[in-house]
């Protein structure tokens, strides 16, 4: 916004607003009306209406039939509007909005705002303002329209059409996180880009106070993967307590395995858990004894160093050494850059690595990757051993990489290597399971969950003999 004049007979020129007819600003609003605010001479900057600031940090750009709308329009002081002042890397956002744009941008080399926003761990979204015009770009079945279009507004995973999706100007794995406008000020701004005739748009965040909420559908059935808006703050009618969020409540009652078993617990179930996260440490097979949670499987947190891990490999024996070097000369362009998210734990190390063996960028993308398969073939299935250190039981992770690599040696396609990945991991999830004596119920819990490969097959696997406890009111995991 404009600094105070000096002079109160001075005239300020003000842009207009999207939509807006009348000179000198934005719309005026009186107090709780549902009409924006101007930032006029001698207002506070921060009475100015959040609407187009909070959207346009960050942004990357519209659909492909607006996404060449012209140079940012500048504010009085003749900063381009939208650079992301609030944004933790605004430098480099300034910079990036100052850039004039020639012409459609057609290729992702074209799309430099995207990728910079991937290379700093953020998550590019699609916000849909038009729901009509959806169909343009994304493939909804019933099931992701309904939830798109629920009372909470969530974020849902869908796929982008491969015509629309050219040269991953939307995504590299041809799925994205798509929402509606879940608030007044983005039913504000959506509807001003809906009279300009832009029906969707990229951006990176809405997530000012709270979480947005992400879910899946599974078997009649809406899942929270994670997420806080529209959901906390409430009082829990087991406990009879307020939580503000979902830390503030897994963390008041032990974890997330144990805030969903102390639900369910009967002295007719006996009940162990499977808590997979991608986030957390504390990823296990999950028991409760005598008021403690015993880890039975854990899941170690291994290093960030693939190279140090490719040695682990070479010393198992004479064949995974073979392996190894076989795999390192057929592709040494997946050893040259190899970057790692040192805050990373256990599931997202592992993945992050399975991601640099197949020359995928990250952990992401192997998950997205295994929902392109749609035919269902066991044939390259292998089994996942476990490994005992310490008296305490691990999942090996070096059998998991050692198996990836010969299914990348056999000229797989990595969509179907990670999904061979991720149903192989369901197989040895319930090979573990059927192995524990007095055992009748089993909680599936963790973000990792959220891939519907995973959750199926472990689903299936199990239902015919175990019931199943999958969380309802609260999500998944953090």
């Amino acid at each position: 916004g404009a600094e105070a004049s000096p002079d109160p007979a001075a005239k300020t020129e003000y842009p207009a607003a999207p939509g807006e007819d009348r000179e000198g600003g934005f719309p005026e609003r009186s107090p709780g009306s549902g009409r924006l605010r101007a930032h006029r001479p001698g207002r506070s900057k921060r009475s100015c209406s959040r609407n187009l600031r909070q959207y346009y940090q960050g942004f990357g750009s519209c659909d492909q039939q607006h996404a060449a709308a012209g140079e940012h329009r500048r504010d009085p002081r003749g900063h381009p509007q939208g650079t992301g002042r609030r944004n933790p890397d605004r430098k480099g956002l300034q910079e990036e909005a100052r850039r004039p744009r020639q012409g459609r941008r057609k290729t992702q080399e074209d799309w430099p705002r995207r990728q910079k926003i991937e290379e700093r761990n953020q998550e590019v979204r699609l916000l849909i303002t038009n729901i009509n015009k959806v169909s343009e770009i994304l493939e909804l079945d019933p099931n992701d329209t309904a939830l798109i279009c629920s009372i909470e507004r969530p974020l849902v995973k869908v796929k982008v059409r491969k015509d629309s999706n050219i040269d991953n100007i939307y995504s590299n794995t041809d799925y994205i996180y798509v929402k509606i406008a879940d608030d007044k000020e983005t039913v504000l701004f959506t509807d001003a880009l809906n009279k300009e005739g832009i029906s969707y748009l990229i951006y990176v965040s809405d997530e000012i106070y709270q979480n947005a909420l992400k879910v899946i559908s599974f078997k009649d059935q809406n899942i929270i993967v994670n997420g806080d808006k529209g959901l906390f703050p409430k009082i829990d009618y087991f406990t009879k307590e307020k939580y503000y969020s979902a830390k503030n409540y897994f963390d008041e009652n032990r974890g997330v395995f144990n805030s969903i078993l102390q639900k369910h617990i009967t002295k007719e179930k006996s009940f162990l858990g499977v808590y997979f996260s991608i986030d957390s440490k504390e990823s296990a097979f999950k028991i409760k004894k005598d008021d403690e949670i015993i880890d039975i499987i854990k899941i170690p947190n291994v290093k960030n160093n693939f190279l140090h891990y490719l040695d682990k490999i070479s010393q198992m024996n004479e064949e995974a050494a073979n392996t190894i070097l076989e795999y390192k000369n057929a592709f040494p362009k997946n050893l040259e850059h190899l970057e790692f998210d040192n805050n990373s734990n256990s599931f997202k190390t592992m993945l992050n690595h399975i991601a640099l063996v197949l020359g995928e960028k990250n952990y992401h993308n192997v998950k997205d990757l295994s929902l392109l398969v749609e035919k269902d073939d066991e044939s390259e299935l292998f089994e996942i051993n476990t490994l005992v250190v310490n008296n305490k039981t691990y999942l090996d992770f070096r059998n998991v990489l050692l198996n990836i690599m010969k299914l990348k040696l056999n000229s797989l396609p990595n969509e179907k290597i990670s999904y061979i990945f991720f149903k192989s991991l369901s197989m040895f999830i319930s090979k573990y399971i059927k192995k524990q004596k007095n055992i009748n119920s089993i909680i599936l819990c963790g973000n990792l969950f959220s891939n519907k490969v995973l959750l199926k097959n472990t689903y299936e696997n199990l239902i015919n003999e175990y019931s199943i406890v999958l969380p309802k009111a609260y999500p998944l995991d953090y």
